[in-house]
């Protein structure tokens, strides 16, 4: 399974996540879903794929990293969403290493935040 969708899969089946009405993409956010701000909308990009931990002159892992654009629905308590969303990130061995925000998004007026996580998945996992 793509890295990616592994990681749109698990924010999407979460029970603790479920609570909010949200919705996933990966890549990029359909056109007809951009404007809507009734729903907190989570946009997963892959930053960097490569392979590492070279011995014996053969790769024995792969770094992953991969960044999180939040647009909040309104009244969203972004902690609460944060902590939830860090839970389900860390059970697939994402661990963040940036985040910025919340913070006023000028186009659509929304709070946003950004996260970026990183995992090392190592041969034969």
């Amino acid at each position: 399974m793509n890295y990616l969708v592994e990681i749109k899969t698990s924010l999407d089946n979460d029970t603790a996540l479920s609570q909010w009405e949200k919705m996933t993409f990966v890549g990029r956010i359909p056109q007809k879903y951009i404007d809507k701000t009734d729903m907190t909308t989570i946009l997963i990009t892959g930053l960097s794929n490569g392979f590492t931990s070279f011995g014996g002159n053969h790769s024995r892992a792969r770094e992953q990293e991969i960044e999180l654009k939040i647009w909040y629905k309104p009244n969203t308590s972004f902690e609460d969403f944060e902590w939830a969303l860090n839970k389900v990130m860390e059970s697939i061995g994402f661990y963040g290493f940036s985040y910025d925000g919340p913070e006023v998004d000028e186009e659509t007026t929304q709070n946003k935040s950004v996260l970026q996580y990183r995992r090392t998945k190592f041969k034969g996992e």
